[in-house]
């Protein structure tokens, strides 16, 4: 009988798992794991092909490496990392077969927001402010939102939309700004929003004044000059809006901030003239209107004296 031979043999062929660190999905770098089901060699970082992403350094031997990946800069999407077959070998030789490629949702798009208003022009009072993301966020409250000279009032609205109405500071002729710095709301990856460029919203809530004055020292005999200063330049004013008691009203001069009017009063007075503007009478330039006038009582008396012989 012969002496019987007993040779080894491994045709076994290796295989390798990929797997990475994220529960869900990423939003920045990721370290991937590789296992394979019994020591190799010649295992490199240059065997792994990676599409999205930007390979790190290749750790570790044996049975199991890792390799930390970079996601693409502005990534909506998937990274890809596999292993083609004959990458490595066992200590008998045989080459590994080809990875099941693992796929990895990636967003690391921040999102921005643009805040607008509802104004074409100078604003006079409440203003809507729209606060639109790029993609929907959680977390954005009225206490993220910055306001000069002016008052929040409540946020309303949810996903990638919100809006919110401010109150301009009472007598305010200048700017509303609005504001949203960075890392208040959050995406539904967990990137964190970029600061928006701040909203500046020209106001003019002062209502301009107007004071009448005449040109009389004493009593007046006959025809009266009046004079009408408002505060800032205002249009829309006219004689009809001047209201004269015992006196005929001429035509009235002026513009801007100065306006004039003659006034003659009634024949055989002896009492006042009485001249005064009501409230929204004209408006200034940004649509406010002006606040009624203290009246001007002037006395008159063009009784002509009589003798009688």
């Amino acid at each position: 009988a012969a002496t019987p031979s007993t040779q080894a043999v491994d045709n076994v062929v290796p295989t390798v798992t990929i797997s990475d660190n994220q529960s869900g999905t990423a939003t920045g770098a990721i370290t991937y794991s590789f296992s394979f089901s019994e020591t190799v060699t010649g295992f490199t970082v240059d065997d792994i092909t990676v599409t999205n992403g930007i390979k790190g350094t290749l750790s570790g031997s044996g049975e199991s490496y890792t390799l930390t990946v970079t996601p693409d800069s502005g990534l909506e999407g998937n990274v890809t990392v596999a292993v083609d077959s004959a990458k490595a070998i066992d200590i008998a030789g045989n080459s590994n077969s080809a990875a099941t490629p693992s796929t990895q949702a990636v967003d690391n798009v921040v999102p921005t927001v643009t805040i607008s208003d509802n104004q074409s022009g100078t604003a006079t009072g409440a203003i809507t402010y729209s606060f639109s993301f790029s993609e929907a966020v959680t977390g954005f409250t009225v206490d993220d939102i910055s306001v000069t000279n002016g008052t929040k009032g409540t946020l309303s609205g949810s996903g990638d939309s919100y809006t919110l109405t401010v109150t301009p500071d009472s007598s305010l002729e200048g700017n509303v700004t609005v504001a949203v710095d960075s890392a208040k709301a959050i995406d539904s990856a967990g990137n964190s929003n970029s600061a928006a460029t701040p909203s500046t919203q020209a106001v003019d809530n002062v209502v301009p004044t107007v004071t009448i004055s005449d040109n009389q020292s004493g009593t007046a005999t006959g025809a009266i000059t009046y004079s009408f200063s408002f505060s800032e330049t205002v249009t829309g004013f006219t004689v009809d809006d001047i209201t004269v008691t015992n006196g005929i009203k001429g035509t009235l001069s002026g513009s801007g901030e100065s306006y004039t009017l003659t006034v003659t009063p009634d024949s055989g007075l002896e009492g006042n003239v009485t001249v005064a503007v009501d409230s929204a009478k004209a408006i200034d330039i940004a649509g406010n209107s002006n606040s009624a006038a203290t009246p001007s009582t002037q006395a008159v008396d063009n009784v002509v004296p009589t003798v009688t012989i």
